[in-house]
């Protein structure tokens, strides 16, 4: 089975939303769909969400990172004892964070389907109007900037700030 670039892109929204609990743009989508390389196991992707959500984990922890990202990309609201449970998991290295967003995508979750769309239509809809250019600007290199370094790419790799 094939599949499709709305497919791979769909879910790299999904990835982003995840991650930063907000959908990227063209650029960040191309970004990530560099990590996403099949013929290495996804291994580069894999190593990028871990190693970005360890560092939100690091600065915010474990459990505050899973709460936000179950209720600002899945729409639900996660008990503390759950996150806990969840955040035991991955801090003890059972589980991975990249293992956690692979569940969060294969469980169909509408909410962060719904949202993923969402982003991908309107991205389509900038590119139609030519008007992709408006959202790539200061509000999202100030996200992207600190995913870049994060995930140890260089900040050059993000367009700089347009004026609207």
């Amino acid at each position: 089975m094939t599949i499709s670039s709305a497919q791979i892109h769909h879910a790299l929204q999904q990835i982003a939303l995840l991650s930063t609990g907000n959908a990227t743009n063209a650029a960040g989508l191309g970004l990530l769909e560099s990590l996403a390389d099949a013929s290495q196991g996804y291994a580069p992707l894999i190593e990028a969400v871990n190693a970005f959500m360890a560092g939100q984990a690091q600065a915010r922890s474990s459990v505050n990172v899973i709460r936000d990202m179950a209720k600002n990309a899945l729409g639900m609201e996660l008990g503390a004892q759950d996150a806990a449970n969840l955040a035991s998991l991955i801090d003890s290295g059972q589980h991975s964070w990249a293992e956690l967003f692979a569940y969060c995508l294969s469980a169909n979750n509408p909410t962060l389907s719904n949202r993923a769309e969402a982003a991908q239509s309107f991205l389509s809809d900038l590119q139609t109007a030519q008007k992709s250019a408006y959202f790539d600007g200061a509000p999202y290199s100030a996200l992207s900037k600190p995913c870049c370094k994060a995930w140890g790419l260089a900040a050059s790799a993000w367009s700089a700030p347009k004026a609207i």
